[in-house]
């Protein structure tokens, strides 16, 4: 559930939510300064990077340590081995 509480934590202004997860409550902070449904550990979804969540119990404590912003470009892998395949001859290779 979103709630309204909101939260700096390194520098990001963060949302609250709870929910159940694997029968444990959960507290997490989202922030939609970093517009990703992704998430720590198994926790994901939301509309913002989860960057902290809490189980209710304070057994498990996940939390960002820090961001960097950086920009490289996505490389290829040089492998004597590699070879190119079109979608249908993968799919008769996965066969």
């Amino acid at each position: 559930m979103l709630e309204d509480d909101t939260l700096a934590i390194g520098g990001l202004l963060c949302h609250r939510a709870t929910g159940k997860l694997y029968g444990k409550l959960w507290t997490v902070w989202y922030t939609e300064e970093m517009p990703s449904s992704a998430g720590l550990w198994k926790l994901r979804g939301l509309p913002g990077l989860i960057v902290k969540a809490e189980d209710s119990e304070g057994i498990h404590c996940f939390e960002l340590y820090g961001t960097k912003n950086e920009v490289r470009g996505i490389g290829t892998l040089d492998h004597p081995e590699l070879q190119k395949l079109s979608r249908k001859k993968l799919m008769e290779f996965k066969k």
